[in-house]
C-alpha cells in the first residue's frame, strides 16, 4: 500500500462514521455489527457464522442489488452475488469464472428490502464459528447503479445507461470466463483508459487494444470486441458510481453549474 515511488489507487465508500449497530445472534441467525449509509446505499456487516441457514438485517433503504462476502479466518472466496445474475447463482471477484450455480451460500433465496440470508451449508458465507466481512449495496437513484448488458462485438460497442456520469464503473461478464474489469476517471478515460483487474495481480493496463471504453455524461459505452467487456451476445454485470449525481437521492433534480 505504500512502496517508495510506486502509483496506487483507492476507491472508498463512507459507511457511518464509526456509528456502529450491533444485533446479537438469535436461533440461527448470525449475530453482528454493521455501519450503514443510508444516503449512499451502503453497508458494512461484520459476522460469526451459525452453521445453519439464517438472516441479517442489512439496514439498507432497498433491497441490496451487489452482495459481496468474504471468509476472514480461513481461505475462501470472495462471494459475490448481483442482481443481473438472479437467484442460485454466485460470482467470485478473484476468479475468471462465470456465474456458477451455488444455491448453498444464500440458501437459494434473494436479499429482500429487510434481509439478507446466508447458508448453513456454505463456507463462503456462514460456516460455523466462521468470521466474515459482508459489503452491501442498494442502488441510489442519480449515485449508484447495477445493472447488465448484452455486448454486440462490435467497436461502436454496447451502452450502459446509467441516468449519471460514472466515475468508478467495474464490469464482469457472467455466461463465459472473463475477468473484472475497473475503469475510473481519476486515472484516464476515453481513449486513455487504465484497467484494472480484481481477480489478478497484474499492473493496470494502460493501451488502447483490448479493454476501451467511454465514459459518458449518462452513462458508458464500450469501444473494442474484446470478450472480457463486449463480446457478441455476451452477458455482463457492471457496477457504476457517479462522479456528480443529476439528481438528488429522492430524484429531485440538481441546479445546473
Amino acid at each position: 500500500v505504500n512502496t517508495n515511488n510506486y502509483n496506487y489507487a483507492a476507491w472508498q465508500w463512507k459507511a457511518n462514521g464509526g456509528s456502529v449497530t450491533t444485533v446479537g445472534e438469535s436461533g440461527s441467525n448470525p449475530g453482528f455489527t454493521r455501519q450503514t449509509n443510508t444516503d449512499a446505499g451502503f453497508s458494512i456487516i461484520a459476522y460469526t457464522g451459525t452453521g445453519s441457514n439464517g438472516t441479517i438485517a442489512h439496514g439498507l433503504p432497498s433491497t441490496p442489488e451487489l452482495i459481496i462476502f468474504k471468509r476472514r479466518n480461513a481461505d475462501q472466496v470472495w462471494a459475490t452475488w448481483h442482481q443481473g445474475i438472479g437467484d442460485d447463482y454466485k460470482l467470485v471477484l478473484n476468479s475468471t469464472d462465470a456465474k456458477d450455480a451455488d444455491g448453498a451460500f444464500m440458501n437459494s433465496t434473494l436479499p429482500t428490502s429487510s434481509n439478507i440470508t446466508v447458508g448453513g451449508a456454505s463456507v463462503n458465507t456462514n460456516a460455523d464459528g466462521g468470521t466474515y466481512i459482508c459489503y452491501a449495496f442498494s442502488p441510489i437513484q442519480g449515485y449508484s447503479k447495477f445493472g447488465s448488458y448484452v455486448g454486440n462485438g462490435n467497436s461502436n460497442g454496447a451502452f450502459a445507461y446509467t441516468g449519471f456520469k460514472p466515475a468508478f464503473v467495474m464490469i464482469k461478464r457472467t455466461d463465459s470466463t472473463g475477468g473484472w474489469t475497473i475503469y475510473d476517471t481519476k486515472r484516464g478515460y476515453n481513449g486513455n483508459n487504465y484497467e484494472l483487474f480484481p481477480h489478478s495481480a497484474e499492473a493496470e493496463y494502460t493501451g488502447t487494444s483490448y479493454f476501451e471504453a467511454d465514459i459518458l455524461s449518462n452513462g458508458f459505452k464500450l469501444r473494442l470486441t474484446d470478450g472480457q467487456i463486449n463480446a457478441a451476445g455476451g452477458t455482463y454485470i457492471y457496477m457504476a458510481f457517479a462522479e456528480n449525481p443529476f439528481t438528488t437521492s429522492t430524484g429531485i433534480p440538481t441546479t445546473a453549474r
